[in-house]
């Protein structure tokens, strides 16, 4: 009746080892022409099998006069088959099943894009080490993901029970424009030009802008987000001021020269940067006080960081009383 075709086979059974454990295959061959007609595991597991993945980006982990290093890059979206999958702590993820999975720089608290594309790339599960490399993004969308969740995770420890920054924040990396970045509900990264470098490869550059979504709903509250937005403010203070904490590294001392925005336009690490001055606790160097805040600088910028050199004094005298603890 033409509904069956009729092939004379070999069957042949192969044992072998696959990740998950044993499988014992019964094959049908067409004897033929030698194709495979048919194949069948006959060991039978309770659970389907499991890919268990890790997730590591090369990143800027401290700032770029630093080398860059291979970070776990947490939080991130794993999609396989419909379903949404996120990398843990350590950067490691279990996907159900087999086959190939897509990984992107995305996930529950970052979404990077550049020009409105979020970085993504496709691996088999087989590969259970997953790198982000120059491959398949840039490292300013790779540093950008990884600082948005190290600030995110910051922010939990000391305030478990505030919500307001979790969700996947729109992270946009080489913006038209240069030599700046800006907060406006979303963070923005302006692209390298006009002899500044990509400001999105520069993590207290991150934590700065980030920290605006967190000073706006903590000073006034989430539905008070606007309190911050008069001249006298000092949301560019704090913003500095979580960029200098999240920056610090085992032996700094409070003397030592801290400038904001050296990288980005291009300056020596020790330079002055973009603010009035440096941050430092020696006073040869950073001699600004409450006083200079009435008429001596910039507004806002540079009425914050009256403000965050006060803060960093605070921070060391703390520091010198209890000792330092990363």
């Amino acid at each position: 009746n033409g509904k069956y075709e009729f092939h004379l086979v070999y069957v042949v059974r192969v044992s072998t080892q696959l990740s998950h454990g044993p499988a014992n295959y019964i094959c049908y061959v067409d004897a033929n022409n030698g194709d495979l007609l048919m194949r069948m595991n006959t060991v039978l597991y309770e659970a389907p099998p499991q890919a268990n993945i890790h997730v590591e980006g090369e990143v800027y982990s401290t700032h770029p006069f630093n080398p860059s290093s291979v970070e776990n890059l947490i939080n991130l979206r794993v999609q396989k088959g419909g379903g949404n999958y996120y990398t843990d702590s350590l950067g490691n993820a279990n996907i159900p099943g087999s086959g190939s999975a897509t990984f992107s720089l995305e996930g529950l608290f970052a979404e990077v894009q550049t020009n409105g594309g979020i970085p993504s790339f496709n691996s088999q599960l087989s590969n259970t080490n997953i790198s982000f490399d120059n491959s398949n993004s840039t490292i300013q969308e790779r540093t950008a993901f990884y600082s948005v969740n190290k600030i995110h995770d910051h922010l939990k420890s000391v305030f478990p029970t505030f919500t307001g920054l979790d969700y996947a924040l729109e992270t946009n990396i080489d913006v038209q424009g240069s030599c700046n970045a800006y907060y406006d509900g979303t963070i923005n990264f302006f692209a390298e030009g006009n002899g500044c470098n990509a400001t999105a490869k520069i993590p207290d550059v991150v934590y700065h802008e980030y920290g605006h979504g967190i000073s706006n709903r903590l000073t006034g509250g989430a539905n008070n987000t606007s309190c911050l937005n008069n001249a006298e403010q000092m949301g560019e203070g704090w913003s500095d001021y979580v960029g200098l904490m999240l920056t610090m590294e085992p032996g700094d001392q409070g003397s030592d020269i801290r400038g904001i925005g050296t990288y980005a336009t291009g300056q020596p690490v020790d330079a002055q940067g973009i603010r009035e001055a440096p941050y430092s606790t020696d006073f040869a160097v950073n001699n600004y006080t409450y006083a200079d805040s009435n008429n001596n600088v910039s507004q806002p910028h540079g009425i914050g960081f009256v403000w965050a050199t006060m803060l960093w004094d605070m921070t060391w005298l703390l520091i010198d009383e209890y000792g330092y603890d990363p």
